[in-house]
């Protein structure tokens, strides 16, 4: 979904104030969410929470109630109101219709208040299933300078990655120690690993060589680290060599959620299973 743009020539902000972009920014951070992951979640366009925040446009009043829901931000905050004036003239209105009807009627309206909530929910966690799948990552690095120990077998965890070509296609995400594989690979990334014994020469792959895991480049002479100061690890009769997997590409720092947002996903899948 796009960004939506205001008529010309019209403010963005009421009053010409930025209270509302700072409201959002506010409780977004109080929820450790990054601006692109609030966007991700609500459906909108990369830079959208960014404006927001920075008073160049607002959100739709459409979007306001999953933005409230996703925030846990009551939207009283959000448009400024206090005290009695919390509640809009609709509002009111409504209180004042629900207390013209019987005992009967009201818990009629409750039950049917509640089924909405609970649609509305169920749709909101039906979203992030639709946008992230959870991932095995395993629980030790592999070496691209110095080797650590993985024979294949090792634990893993998990997380929810945001879905995208690579994650399609991956079995699971290995972090990687030293600096043997730069620039492509940086000390302490992360890479997406497809399990496969086949590799062709130029391919980078992760090996266990001799009981310790590596990132290297598959060559007919042996493996080979991309750091010219890092030397090449010859391939002899008498090694032990295991070809774990194909490393297809880098986890972006975009590809995985805060803390805060992984727990609302993985919510969701529990609630699918």
């Amino acid at each position: 979904m796009a960004e939506k743009k205001t008529p010309r020539g019209r403010r963005a902000v009421l009053g010409g104030s930025n209270r509302i972009g700072l409201t959002i920014r506010r409780y977004r951070q109080a929820a450790g969410m990054e601006q692109k992951q609030l966007s991700a979640l609500l459906g909108y366009t990369a830079n959208a929470v960014t404006n927001w925040e920075a008073g160049r446009s607002r959100p739709d009043i459409c979007v306001i109630p999953q933005l409230c829901g996703i925030l846990d931000m009551p939207v009283y905050d959000l448009l400024g109101m206090t005290g009695e004036d919390a509640s809009t003239r609709e509002e009111k209105d409504l209180l004042n219709r629900f207390r013209g009807l019987t005992d009967g009627n009201r818990a009629l309206v409750r039950q049917m208040m509640d089924l909405l909530r609970e649609q509305q929910d169920t749709t909101r966690l039906t979203v992030l299933r639709g946008s992230y799948s959870p991932v095995p990552v395993a629980e030790e690095a592999a070496a691209a300078g110095v080797g650590a120990p993985m024979d294949g077998e090792s634990g893993y965890s998990e997380v929810y990655v945001h879905k995208n070509a690579l994650r399609e296609k991956c079995d699971f995400i290995v972090r990687v120690n030293g600096e043997s594989m730069e620039p492509l690979f940086a000390d302490g990334s992360m890479v997406y690993v497809q399990r496969t014994q086949e590799l062709s020469y130029g391919d980078i792959g992760l090996f266990v060589v001799n009981g310790e895991s590596y990132i290297k480049q598959y060559r007919a002479e042996g493996l080979l680290s991309l750091n010219p100061a890092f030397p090449l690890i010859p391939i002899s009769d008498g090694s032990s060599v295991l070809v774990v997997g194909r490393v297809i590409g880098a986890v972006r720092e975009e590809d995985i959620p805060s803390q805060a947002e992984q727990r609302m996903i993985r919510k969701a899948w529990d609630m699918a299973d």
